[in-house]
């Protein structure tokens, strides 16, 4: 007798399990935060009274004027460079030093030229060289110099960089600020926030303060390993008046300029920076602190979309393999995860720092908590 051969469907494997992120705040959480800044102008604080309050103890004092070194291009072969107004290229290893006036509207492509640096024009013929350091500087003060498509004010430095060309915006810190603030919080916060605006210009001169290095070839990175800065082609009136309104005033504590850490969003609180940055320099002005303002102003106070991974996809990108589990094992003052537990469907047990897993993923913040759906 024959039998008919049964058909076995293949067993539906399981849906893949997947990890909510929900979260909130933008950035490393210490410092001013800019959204809670700008909340604060509107409830009628003025500059100093936002800055005490995020910035606990400091004080508010007034430096001389003078300069800082900003790196705007590096490890270039070439470098283009031109200004609309009559200008100079200085040999800074001279004794004394000598110029060369280069003509007003004149382009020239600097390369390097033994240990030292050539300028062609636009035939490609050498209008300049300079056996070693070199300046270019306006020979007004009102004069501006071009460095590939942005603007500068006051002289750039051409240093050599291995067999290529560093190119160091010295300027003076009050015009500086003028290319910073604008880029580090939105100009137009000047219209019904003017406070904001200047909070911030005090806290990115406090930051340039502090980060001066005259043993270093130059003080400041011109992006947020320092602050960004932006030259002439980001400078905005409301900004400018802004850096005028405080101009000199940096936050000092204990008779030294601070480290006057800020950031975007809070998420409703910051974080004490012994949790995110350590380190054996004390700095009882970076506390926790509420803030009342990020909510009712920052678009990043709650996440939405919230960021979700699959177990397989949160796994590769951690270095864990498949995740079965998510644990924080450890929180700040703010609740931004300091440690989060990670175990793989082998079990394996791994343990990831809050700003390992804010790289990792991609988050604005490390303030979330992780929330599994099953499969």
């Amino acid at each position: 007798m024959l039998l008919a051969a049964a058909s076995i469907a293949p067993a539906a494997s399981a849906a893949e399990a997947r990890f909510k992120f929900e979260g909130g705040g933008f950035g490393h959480g210490v410092g001013m935060p800019q959204y809670g800044a700008y909340g604060a102008a509107r409830a009628g604080w003025d500059a100093p009274r936002i800055l005490g309050y995020f910035y606990r103890g400091a004080q508010l004092a007034t430096i001389q004027p003078g300069a800082v070194r900003a790196l705007i291009t590096s490890g270039r072969a070439r470098v283009a460079v031109s200004s609309a107004t009559p200008w100079q290229i200085v040999d800074e290893a001279a004794q004394p030093p000598t110029a060369l006036q280069l003509a007003a509207g004149a382009s020239y492509t600097v390369t390097r030229d033994g240990a030292g640096f050539a300028l062609s024009d636009q035939n490609g013929v050498v209008a300049a060289r300079v056996p070693g350091q070199a300046r270019l500087q306006p020979m007004n003060a009102e004069g501006t110099l071009t460095a590939g498509a942005r603007a500068y004010r006051g002289a750039m430095r051409l240093a050599p960089s291995g067999a290529a060309i560093d190119v160091i915006n010295v300027v003076d810190i009050e015009q500086y600020l003028w290319g910073v603030v604008p880029r580090e919080m939105p100009s137009k916060w000047g219209d019904d926030a003017a406070a904001a605006l200047q909070a911030q210009a005090v806290a990115a001169r406090t930051y340039a303060v502090a980060g001066l290095h005259p043993e270093r070839p130059f003080d400041l990175y011109p992006d947020q390993r320092s602050q960004v800065y932006g030259g002439v082609n980001d400078e905005d009136p409301r900004t400018t008046a802004a850096v005028a309104a405080t101009q000199g005033q940096v936050l000092i504590y204990d008779g030294k300029p601070i480290t006057a850490f800020f950031f975007s969003s809070s998420g409703g609180r910051t974080e004490d920076v012994r949790n995110v940055f350590p380190s054996d320099t004390p700095m009882p002005y970076l506390v926790s602190v509420p803030d009342p303002f990020d909510r009712l102003y920052s678009p990043h106070h709650n996440w939405k979309p919230v960021p979700v991974f699959t177990a397989k996809r949160l796994g590769a990108l951690l270095g864990t393999g498949s995740v079965r589990s998510a644990k924080v094992l450890q929180r700040g003052q703010s609740g931004r995860v300091m440690r989060l537990q990670l175990t793989n469907r082998n079990g394996v047990v791994q343990i990831r720092s809050g700003a390992q897993v804010r790289k990792a993923l991609g988050l604005r913040d490390t303030l979330f908590r992780v929330v599994k759906t099953p499969g």
